[in-house]
């Protein structure tokens, strides 16, 4: 099974917490005026392993997703098979 979504990532007195959500909505009506760490698309594919992928951008944010976003949401939501 695999989940495509849009995220950001909020960063907030050292803590980092990710929001998933919809593709129909844009990235930056889900930041309700908070500093955006990083943003883009995330997959959630469950086989026999979770795997998190993130990729890509938000234009309406004009920020890039990190190479540290797949971690930061597995371990967040503590995601399993």
């Amino acid at each position: 099974m695999k989940i495509s979504a849009k995220y950001i990532i909020i960063k907030e007195n050292g803590l980092f917490t990710p929001l998933i959500f919809s593709c129909n909505a844009r990235h930056s009506d889900m930041s309700n005026g908070k500093i955006v760490y990083s943003a883009g698309f995330v997959d959630i594919i469950c086989d026999k392993e979770m795997a998190i992928k993130t990729y890509g951008e938000s234009v309406s944010l004009n920020i890039s997703s990190k190479s540290s976003d797949s971690y930061i949401i597995q371990t967040a939501f503590d995601l399993s098979c």
